[in-house]
């Protein structure tokens, strides 16, 4: 209920401000039109524009629900008696502004739809205080402004009613919605991670190699370093002997410089891809996607680096643009696998286009079906045998480079073999790690 009132009266700012504006305002029409010159009207009318004034400006701060809802009450029964001050002043019961009383309920329930207590306790206030004005005109006029009063609060009570009611509706239906929101993007979160780990699954053997050849070479040059070191502790290292000893100390550093390359573009890889789009070099994104699916192309095809010079930076994430690179190297190494070519060649390049640069990753292997260049980048199709592929992967790049801004698209090569085109625009922002 608190941040009900609060919430309305934020909303309703504009509206009271208004309220406040046209009461001050009609002072004018008492003095021009109906020549009435009294400070009681004066008093009342100001009364009630600090009244409106103090629901939009002062509600707000206050931290209590009681004391919001006071302050409701009080704006309500001093518009009410701001109003029979008016009346009074101006004629009582041949006031032209006695109609303003008729509508008076139905003018709180609009200012103050919340707060019912305060729109019951108005229409009472009202009742009564027409009832005062017009009791020298006798019982039955004053019975027939009671019937008409208290059936206008009884409207204002299911106009108030119907909205609040409206209001809880429209309050549940923006929290399903933002709920739903939250879990569709966590869905998507957890999709993408799961093909990042399928793709780490399949580069892991890869990996162990590539992490064992450096390991190797490490030991050896170590090993070769604590032999030299115990021929100087005896006296007998030479000048010849600290120079090779030097070089391998420099070669095993090299070494180990190798694997925190390889541990740090897999961290990379499969870390979640945060922070806002901006900008990236396509040549780093190209070398870094590389350098990741190398583990898994070595030996199995070669792959040609073809990356112009001076390409300017396109919008998207890098992290993004990687996995969609070792993607589609990935997959053309798969396809070259499946038929069985070990003298098969991949081709990754990366041209200046208009507006923009175009990437290509293509292949010499069979290439791909006609009949799944259409659903290609369709969740969870795939083209692979059951249980090798997640089906997530191009939809994800399709996801990815579109959300850049550029568009991803499958052909087959006249000469045999698919070819993946990437176009991405040119970035204007910071460069996006």
């Amino acid at each position: 209920m608190e941040q009900t009132l609060r919430a309305s009266a934020l909303e309703r700012r504009p509206l009271l401000v208004a309220a406040a504006v046209t009461v001050v305002a009609f002072v004018l029409v008492d003095v021009l039109l109906l020549g009435v010159h009294s400070t009681a009207i004066y008093l009342a009318r100001a009364v009630q524009a600090a009244a409106f004034l103090a629901v939009a400006y002062v509600l707000p701060l206050l931290r209590r629900t009681a004391t919001r809802r006071a302050l409701l009450l009080g704006a309500a029964l001093t518009a009410v008696t701001g109003m029979a001050i008016i009346v009074r002043e101006t004629g009582g019961p041949d006031s032209p502004y006695l109609f303003v009383m008729y509508l008076l309920p139905m003018l709180v329930a609009g200012l103050f739809p919340e707060d019912l207590w305060s729109l019951g306790a108005s229409c009472l206030a009202n009742c009564a205080a027409g009832a005062l004005l017009l009791w020298p005109l006798g019982l039955r006029r004053v019975g027939l402004w009671a019937l008409v009063s208290l059936g206008t609060g009884f409207f204002a009570f299911l106009i108030s009613a119907l909205e609040n009611r409206l209001r809880r509706r429209e309050r549940v239906l923006l929290l399903e919605r933002a709920t739903s929101t939250q879990k569709l993007q966590e869905s998507e979160e957890r999709r993408a991670r799961s093909e990042r780990l399928a793709i780490v699954g399949q580069l892991a053997a890869g990996v162990a190699h590539e992490l064992n050849n450096p390991l190797a070479f490490v030991k050896a040059n170590v090993s070769f370093l604590v032999e030299a070191l115990e021929r100087a502790e005896d006296g007998k290292l030479d000048r010849a002997d600290v120079a090779d000893a030097l070089e391998a100390a420099r070669d095993a550093v090299g070494g180990v410089d190798r694997l925190q390359l390889i541990v740090a573009d897999l961290r990379t890889f499969a870390r979640e891809p945060g922070g806002p789009t901006g900008s990236c070099d396509v040549a780093a994104v190209v070398e870094t996607a590389l350098r990741i699916s190398s583990v898994r192309v070595k030996g199995m095809a070669e792959v040609k680096r073809e990356v112009a010079l001076d390409l300017p930076l396109v919008a998207g994430h890098a992290g993004r643009l990687i996995q969609v690179l070792v993607n589609l190297v990935v997959n053309a190494a798969d396809a070259l696998e499946e038929a069985r070519r070990r003298d098969g060649c991949i081709r990754v390049a990366a041209a200046p286009s208009a507006d923009g640069v175009c990437i290509t990753v293509e292949d010499d292997g069979p290439g791909l079906p006609a009949a799944a260049l259409q659903r290609l980048f369709s969740p969870f199709f795939t083209t692979k045998p059951p249980g090798k592929g997640t089906g997530l992967g191009l939809a994800l790049a399709r996801e990815y480079v579109e959300a850049a801004g550029g568009t991803i698209d499958a052909a087959n090569r006249a000469e045999g073999g698919a070819r993946f085109s990437v176009f991405l625009p040119a970035g204007h922002g910071a460069v996006a790690a």
